[in-house]
């Protein structure tokens, strides 16, 4: 598992955390390539120190005293395991169904499983019935890594006539 999720210089793993790590805004909480026990631990993210994101540290270990998740630890959660489980669904793909796939497929399909997220994050803050997650840490959640992020009315989470997505990433060298 290990392999597949951080090492393997074959599978998609390698493009999808470049994609990842060109996302992450917060230049505060450094990223690193994460740790099988970082992707693994992901869910019990509530609070980032400083130097949080640091590949095999002492330091990887997440603030547990908070209750409540900040909006930088809920990204990184999001952000670890959508892009785990994405590299996973696509490794099952490319073994057990012999698909290939260009880096062009990768990105569209990375990028769009982020966006479908948002949008995910804006329903269940939306719908009053169901009103598990609050507006203000979907926004805190998001901030710095959406497209066109200063020209959106402020409450852009609950609107649904609002358009939001990420700026598409371009893996660097």
């Amino acid at each position: 598992m290990e392999h597949i999720l951080t090492d393997c210089e074959q599978g998609p793993q390698k493009l999808l955390w470049k994609l990842t790590r060109n996302l992450w805004p917060h230049s505060e909480h450094p990223w690193n390539h994460p740790s099988i026990g970082a992707i693994l631990g992901c869910g019990s993210i509530k609070n980032l120190k400083p130097t949080t994101i640091t590949q095999n540290s002492q330091r990887d270990q997440p603030n547990k005293s908070p209750k409540k998740r900040d909006g930088k630890a809920r990204l990184l959660s999001i952000l670890l395991g959508e892009t785990a489980y994405l590299i996973w669904v696509i490794r099952c793909e490319i073994v057990i169904q012999g698909k290939e796939f260009t880096n062009k497929d990768l990105t569209t399909r990375w990028y769009n499983m982020i966006n479908n997220r948002i949008q995910t994050d804006r329903l269940l803050a939306k719908n009053r019935n169901y009103r598990k997650l609050n507006a203000d840490i979907v926004q805190s959640t998001w901030r710095k890594t959406l497209k066109n992020e200063q020209s959106l009315q402020p409450d852009w989470v609950t609107d649904p006539e609002v358009l939001v997505g990420i700026n598409s990433p371009e893996p660097s060298s």
